[in-house]
């Protein structure tokens, strides 16, 4: 579990240096619902038995 979260955390702070290099505000608008939705995601399927 903490595998995948870091893994994860490292994938955003990826991104998020990527989008704020090209300055595009609707790239970071959609890599933060992406990431928002992989992260409820991961959440969801960890809680289910």
């Amino acid at each position: 579990m903490l595998g995948r979260r870091s893994i994860g955390g490292a994938g955003l702070l990826g991104l998020a240096a990527i989008g704020g290099c090209h300055g595009g505000l609707a790239f970071n608008a959609l890599v933060l619902l992406v990431s928002v939705g992989i992260f409820v995601g991961t959440i969801l399927l960890e809680r289910s038995p």
